[in-house]
Protein backbone atom coordinates (compact mmCIF):
# COMPACT_ATOMS: atom_id res chain seq x y z
CA UNK A 1 0.00 0.00 0.00
CA UNK A 2 1.18 3.19 -0.62
CA UNK A 3 2.21 5.47 1.87
CA UNK A 4 2.48 9.01 2.09
CA UNK A 5 3.98 9.62 5.14
CA UNK A 6 6.10 6.73 5.28
CA UNK A 7 7.99 8.17 1.81
CA UNK A 8 8.02 11.83 3.47
CA UNK A 9 9.82 10.21 6.13
CA UNK A 10 12.25 8.91 4.48
CA UNK A 11 13.02 12.35 2.73
CA UNK A 12 13.49 13.36 5.88
CA UNK A 13 16.02 10.55 6.78
CA UNK A 14 18.04 11.67 3.79
CA UNK A 15 18.10 15.10 4.68
CA UNK A 16 18.74 14.39 8.09
CA UNK A 17 22.03 12.22 6.80
CA UNK A 18 23.38 15.17 4.70
CA UNK A 19 22.38 17.92 7.04
CA UNK A 20 24.31 16.59 9.94
CA UNK A 21 26.98 15.07 8.61
CA UNK A 22 28.28 18.53 6.22
CA UNK A 23 27.38 20.75 9.75
CA UNK A 24 29.15 18.23 11.98
CA UNK A 25 26.05 16.67 14.01
CA UNK A 26 27.86 13.71 14.60
CA UNK A 27 25.51 12.06 16.89
CA UNK A 28 22.90 13.01 14.69
CA UNK A 29 24.29 11.29 11.38
CA UNK A 30 24.83 7.64 13.89
CA UNK A 31 21.30 8.66 14.93
CA UNK A 32 19.88 8.13 11.34
CA UNK A 33 21.15 4.66 11.01
CA UNK A 34 19.66 1.09 12.92
CA UNK A 35 22.01 -0.02 15.96
CA UNK A 36 23.55 -2.42 13.51
CA UNK A 37 23.23 -0.29 10.85
CA UNK A 38 26.14 0.15 7.78
CA UNK A 39 27.91 2.77 6.10
CA UNK A 40 29.95 0.51 3.30
CA UNK A 41 31.49 3.41 1.29
CA UNK A 42 34.44 2.65 -1.76
CA UNK A 43 36.14 5.51 -0.82
CA UNK A 44 35.68 5.74 3.07
CA UNK A 45 35.37 2.07 3.88
CA UNK A 46 33.21 -0.27 5.60
CA UNK A 47 31.99 1.07 9.06
CA UNK A 48 29.20 -0.89 11.03
CA UNK A 49 27.31 -0.33 14.30
CA UNK A 50 27.56 2.71 16.13
CA UNK A 51 30.80 2.32 17.85
CA UNK A 52 32.13 1.81 14.19
CA UNK A 53 30.12 5.02 12.60
CA UNK A 54 30.86 7.06 15.31
CA UNK A 55 34.77 6.60 14.92
CA UNK A 56 33.98 6.89 11.44
CA UNK A 57 32.42 10.21 12.32
CA UNK A 58 36.02 11.34 14.68
CA UNK A 59 37.80 10.34 11.94
CA UNK A 60 36.41 11.82 9.31
CA UNK A 61 36.82 15.35 11.69
CA UNK A 62 40.63 15.00 12.24
CA UNK A 63 40.94 14.80 8.42
CA UNK A 64 41.63 17.14 5.65
CA UNK A 65 37.99 16.66 4.81
CA UNK A 66 37.23 17.75 8.59
CA UNK A 67 38.75 21.43 7.52
CA UNK A 68 36.56 22.22 4.50
CA UNK A 69 32.58 22.81 3.98
CA UNK A 70 30.98 19.91 2.08
CA UNK A 71 27.16 20.02 0.66
CA UNK A 72 25.72 16.31 -0.05
CA UNK A 73 23.02 17.17 -2.28
CA UNK A 74 20.97 13.93 -2.56
CA UNK A 75 18.65 14.41 -6.06
CA UNK A 76 16.02 11.40 -8.17
CA UNK A 77 15.24 10.11 -4.71
CA UNK A 78 13.58 6.25 -5.63
CA UNK A 79 12.08 4.16 -2.58
CA UNK A 80 10.47 1.05 -2.50
CA UNK A 81 8.70 0.44 1.11
CA UNK A 82 6.79 -2.22 2.75
CA UNK A 83 5.35 -2.73 6.08
CA UNK A 84 8.75 -1.71 8.20
CA UNK A 85 11.88 -2.43 5.26
CA UNK A 86 12.44 -0.78 2.24
CA UNK A 87 14.70 0.33 -0.25
CA UNK A 88 16.35 3.48 -1.85
CA UNK A 89 18.44 4.47 -4.60
CA UNK A 90 19.19 8.37 -5.51
CA UNK A 91 21.61 10.46 -7.00
CA UNK A 92 24.51 12.16 -5.05
CA UNK A 93 26.87 15.58 -5.64
CA UNK A 94 29.16 16.53 -3.24
CA UNK A 95 30.57 19.93 -3.07
CA UNK A 96 33.26 21.32 -1.27
CA UNK A 97 34.69 25.03 0.03
CA UNK A 98 37.59 26.12 1.04
CA UNK A 99 39.11 29.40 1.91
CA UNK A 100 35.93 30.34 0.32
CA UNK A 101 36.20 28.72 -3.26
CA UNK A 102 33.79 26.10 -3.84
CA UNK A 103 34.77 22.96 -6.27
CA UNK A 104 32.79 19.70 -7.09
CA UNK A 105 33.94 16.69 -5.04
CA UNK A 106 32.22 13.60 -6.64
CA UNK A 107 29.23 12.60 -8.46
CA UNK A 108 27.56 9.57 -7.71
CA UNK A 109 24.68 8.00 -5.82
CA UNK A 110 23.35 6.15 -2.71
CA UNK A 111 22.35 2.86 -2.49
CA UNK A 112 20.00 2.15 0.84
CA UNK A 113 18.37 -0.18 2.45
CA UNK A 114 15.57 0.97 5.27
CA UNK A 115 13.95 -0.47 7.92
CA UNK A 116 10.98 1.01 10.19
CA UNK A 117 11.32 1.05 14.04
CA UNK A 118 8.54 2.47 16.35
CA UNK A 119 7.58 4.53 12.94
CA UNK A 120 10.68 6.00 12.49
CA UNK A 121 12.66 4.86 9.48
CA UNK A 122 16.48 4.61 9.73
CA UNK A 123 18.80 3.57 7.55
CA UNK A 124 19.87 -0.23 8.23
CA UNK A 125 22.49 0.07 5.22
CA UNK A 126 24.20 2.80 3.23
CA UNK A 127 26.38 1.85 0.02
CA UNK A 128 27.79 5.30 -1.52
CA UNK A 129 28.48 4.91 -5.01
CA UNK A 130 30.99 7.19 -7.01
CA UNK A 131 30.83 8.22 -10.88
CA UNK A 132 33.52 10.70 -10.69
CA UNK A 133 37.51 10.02 -10.37
CA UNK A 134 39.02 13.27 -8.85
CA UNK A 135 42.36 14.29 -7.35
CA UNK A 136 42.69 14.35 -4.18
CA UNK A 137 40.04 15.93 -2.93
CA UNK A 138 41.23 19.45 -1.18
CA UNK A 139 43.61 19.81 -4.72
CA UNK A 140 43.35 23.47 -5.95
CA UNK A 141 41.74 23.79 -9.58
Amino acid sequence: MFNHEDREKVRELFARFCHSIDEGRYDEWVGTFTPDGVFDSPVAGRHAGREGLLKFTQDLAASDMGKVKQRHLVTNLSMSLEEDRGTALCNLTVYVTREGITSLLLVGGYNARLRKIDGEWYFLNVTPFVDTKVPHPLARH
